[in-house]
């Protein structure tokens, strides 16, 4: 029941339509406040707190439409998101137009600095340019304080160290800061302190700068400002998103 309510008003009339239109996760649980969402047995876990609920439910409803549309075909990532040739050339128009990114080539294969010709001195350009966006947006979501907080446990208990934290200036800082670090491949958790996944698990799992953007954009799209935001640095990808939203609620 907690659950239920917690999806009623963390989504808007269209979104819940579209969950109406596909199939429901199996269960819902809470794993030890972990949130995740496993496509093997179409599980959500979550806690009840932010938006968690909605980003795993997000997840889910990706899972769902690729059932849908392609079957129960034992792949990695199996989501609409990660499958879809029209998210991908939406999503590299937007990565390429913050300057995150490089297009694709003809295969479909996004390219890299290994794929151009430049000098090492235009590489360098573009990669300090690709840091400054990045900074832009870090600004733009967040104001950084530096606190002194104590170790609570272990041999250094009581021990006091400074750290950084970022207050979000907006509803869904966080969720949006998640959104470009997959567009930054993790370089944006991890070199500039904020909220994401990091490069490791973007290294690891490459189609899931896909299907974290989807789940985020399902998280917020409750929010005006949050969609407003998407419009403008994400118009592509949302439009992509919103459409499919839109074509499966009509169903």
């Amino acid at each position: 029941k907690e659950y239920n309510e917690k999806l009623l008003t963390g989504t808007p009339v269209l979104l819940q339509q579209v969950m109406g239109k596909l199939g429901k996760p199996n269960k819902i649980i809470n794993d030890k406040q972990k949130g995740y969402y496993n496509p093997s047995s179409k599980t959500i876990s979550s806690n009840l707190e932010d938006v968690t609920l909605v980003h795993e439910y997000g997840h889910s409803i990706d899972h769902q439409i690729y059932l849908k549309e392609q079957g129960d075909k034992k792949i990695f990532a199996p989501f609409w998101s990660a499958t879809t040739k029209e998210v991908k050339e939406a999503f590299a128009k937007d990565k390429e137009k913050l300057g995150f990114g490089l297009g694709l080539t003809e295969s479909g294969r996004e390219r890299n600095l290994f794929d151009t010709d430049w000098s090492s001195d235009k590489r360098i350009e573009w990669s300090a340019k690709r840091r400054e966006k990045m900074a832009q947006f870090k600004k733009e979501l967040f104001t950084e304080k530096i606190v002194t907080k104590t170790k609570t446990r272990g041999r250094q208990k009581g021990l006091q160290y400074k750290t950084r934290i970022q207050e979000y200036k907006q509803k869904h800082s966080g969720d949006l800061s998640d959104i470009v670090d997959a567009m930054t491949k993790g370089q944006f958790r991890d070199d500039f302190y904020v909220y994401g996944h990091g490069k490791g698990y973007y290294q690891a799992h490459p189609s899931a700068q896909y299907v974290e953007t989807f789940a985020n954009f399902f998280a917020v799209y409750e929010h005006e400002q949050s969609r407003q935001w998407m419009k403008k640095n994400i118009p592509n990808t949302f439009r992509v998103f919103e459409k499919k939203m839109k074509d499966i609620a009509k169903e």
